[in-house]
C-alpha cells in the first residue's frame, strides 16, 4: 500500500517534468491482506516548485545559452522572414529595420490592435497566420482559436501548435512564443550536434520543409522510442521554460529572440545533426 502511494507521487512527478501524458493512470495493487484497511489517497501529490527550473533541463538550457551567445548576435542577417503587405488597418512601417528586428516589432503593433480592437482580431488572425505564416485553416477553427483563453489553447497539447502559437504571440508577446517544426527540429538537432546525454526530443509537427522532413524521419528512424521526449501535452510549456531561463541568464528583452534564432538556423542545425559523427546512437545509450 505504502508503495501504491509512493508510485503516485512518482507518476505526478512524471507528469510534471512532461515524462508521461497528463491523463496516465497508475494501476492500483491490491492490499496484501482484505482485513488491512487500504491507506487513503494522498490529499495533494508532491510536485517541484515552479519557480525551479527542472534538472533535466538544465543541459538543454545550457547548450541553448551557448549557442545564443555564438549566433545571436548576427540574428539580423541570419533571421529572413519576409512581411507580407500588412491590413490598412494596421500602422506599420518596416523602415530601415533589419527583418528580425521588424518582426519583433510588427509583433508588439498587432498585440497592441488586438487589445485595443477586439472586432479587428479575425481579420488580425487570419492575416498573421495563413499571410504571414503560411499556415492555412478553415474560418471556424481559427474562430475558435480566438475565442479560446490561453491556458484552454495551450491545452490542445501539440493539436495546431503552429497556429494558435501565433496567436499566442500576438496577444502577449513577451511571455508567448511561436513553436512550429522548424523551431522543434532545431532544438532537437541542437542537443545531438551539442552531444547532450539525455536529450529532450520535442514532437515532430508538420511541414512543408522538405530538410526538416528528412530530418523529421532521420530521427525518428533512430530513436525507436527509446529517446526522452516532452509529451505533446508538455511540449509547449517546456518550450516556454527553456525560453525563459535563456533570457534569465543572457538578460535578453524578449523571447522572440531566441524563437527567430532557432527557426533561422533550423536547416543548418538538422544538416549538422544527420551528418554528426556520432549520430544519435551515443545520445540513446547513454539515456
Amino acid at each position: 500500500m505504502a508503495k501504491t502511494v509512493a508510485n503516485a507521487q512518482f507518476q505526478s512527478w512524471l507528469t510534471w517534468v512532461g515524462l508521461a501524458p497528463a491523463d496516465a493512470n497508475l494501476e492500483s495493487e491490491p492490499a496484501a491482506s482484505s482485513n488491512l484497511t487500504p491507506l487513503p489517497s494522498p490529499t495533494r501529490l508532491i510536485s517541484p516548485t515552479e519557480q525551479r527550473l527542472p534538472r533535466y533541463l538544465a543541459p538543454l538550457c545550457e547548450g541553448l545559452v551557448g549557442f545564443f551567445e555564438e549566433h545571436g548576435l548576427h540574428l539580423d542577417q541570419l533571421y529572413t522572414w519576409k512581411i507580407p503587405p500588412v491590413p490598412s488597418f494596421v500602422p506599420f512601417e518596416r523602415e530601415s529595420d533589419s527583418l528580425a528586428k521588424a518582426n519583433a516589432r510588427l509583433k508588439r503593433v498587432l498585440s497592441a490592435i488586438w487589445h485595443g480592437q477586439p472586432d479587428s482580431r479575425y481579420e488580425l488572425a487570419e492575416w498573421y497566420v495563413a499571410k504571414w505564416g503560411g499556415v492555412y485553416n478553415r474560418e471556424a477553427t481559427l474562430r475558435t482559436c480566438i475565442a479560446q483563453s490561453d491556458e484552454e489553447l495551450i491545452g490542445r497539447g501539440t493539436s495546431g501548435v503552429a497556429t494558435w502559437s501565433k496567436l499566442l504571440a500576438i496577444r502577449n508577446p513577451d511571455r508567448f512564443a511561436i513553436f512550429d517544426a522548424r523551431v522543434s527540429v532545431a532544438l532537437n538537432a541542437l542537443q545531438i550536434v551539442q552531444d547532450h546525454k539525455r536529450p529532450i526530443f520535442f514532437p515532430n509537427l508538420p511541414s512543408k520543409n522538405r530538410t526538416v522532413r528528412e530530418f523529421q524521419d532521420w530521427i525518428r528512424g533512430r530513436d525507436q522510442g527509446r529517446g526522452h521526449k516532452a509529451f505533446p501535452a508538455r511540449a509547449y510549456g517546456i518550450y516556454l521554460k527553456v525560453l525563459s531561463e535563456v533570457v534569465r541568464q543572457l538578460n535578453l528583452a524578449s523571447i522572440d529572440e531566441i524563437e527567430m534564432l532557432l527557426f533561422a538556423q533550423a536547416e543548418i542545425l538538422a544538416r549538422r545533426a544527420m551528418s554528426h559523427p556520432t549520430m544519435l546512437q551515443s545520445s540513446i545509450a547513454a539515456a
